[in-house]
């Protein structure tokens, strides 16, 4: 994520409905409380490393900018975020200067909603990604050896890939369904999914 003046594409996003809704009831305050509900990825000890070095850089970057609960509200995206944190300062702190503290924090909800797929954070470490892919190869495999190599096999995968929005064609049984198992059960097809999509947002 660059951290020049204007946000790259992919950071303007669409506030829905109800992040709106909370956005205008603390608008007095100046914050906007976004809650990612969804389970993050295990933090490896090298990462928590992370966490803390950026704990206590970014408040001195962001030191008497709102309250209290805006300085926490903040920190816990930065925390979520930790490999774009500064990133993610930069632009909080230029849209603060050129717009407002309340636009500032809907900008980094925004961006911390849309970086979480279902269980899965789009800004974790590479080793991170790579144990994930891994992981839903695993599970794919299984539901296979469970079900066999036919349509039930196939709408499971399916549905369990569309989670973190990668879409696989309906099961037709005039085509072959066999190779699109195989790829669901393979790492790196994983892999190959899942970085285009955090190279969208990333």
């Amino acid at each position: 994520m660059d951290g020049g003046s204007t946000p790259p594409r992919s950071t303007k996003l669409k506030v829905d409905e109800s992040q709106q809704n909370q956005a205008i009831a603390l608008r007095n305050k100046g914050c906007s409380f976004f809650r990612s509900e969804t389970p993050l990825v295990s933090v490896s000890p090298d990462r928590a490393g992370k966490w803390h070095s950026f704990d206590t850089f970014l408040p001195s970057k962001l030191n008497g900018i709102g309250t209290r609960e805006c300085h926490s509200y903040r920190q816990k995206i930065f925390n979520r975020h930790p490999y774009l944190a500064d990133a993610l300062a930069n632009q909080y702190l230029r849209i603060y200067q050129e717009k407002s503290l309340y636009e500032a924090n809907l900008f980094i909800g925004r961006i911390d909603k849309k970086l979480i797929l279902h269980d899965f954070n789009l800004s974790s470490s590479h080793t991170e990604v790579k144990s994930f892919c891994k992981e839903s190869a695993h599970k794919c495999r299984l539901i296979i050896v469970e079900y066999g190599e036919n349509e039930t096999a196939y709408n499971i995968c399916r549905a369990f890939a569309y989670k973190y929005s990668i879409e696989i064609p309906t099961f037709d049984s005039n085509e072959p369904h066999i190779p699109t198992l195989n790829r669901l059960s393979c790492s790196d097809w994983w892999y190959s999914n899942i970085n285009k999509i955090r190279l969208q947002h990333v």
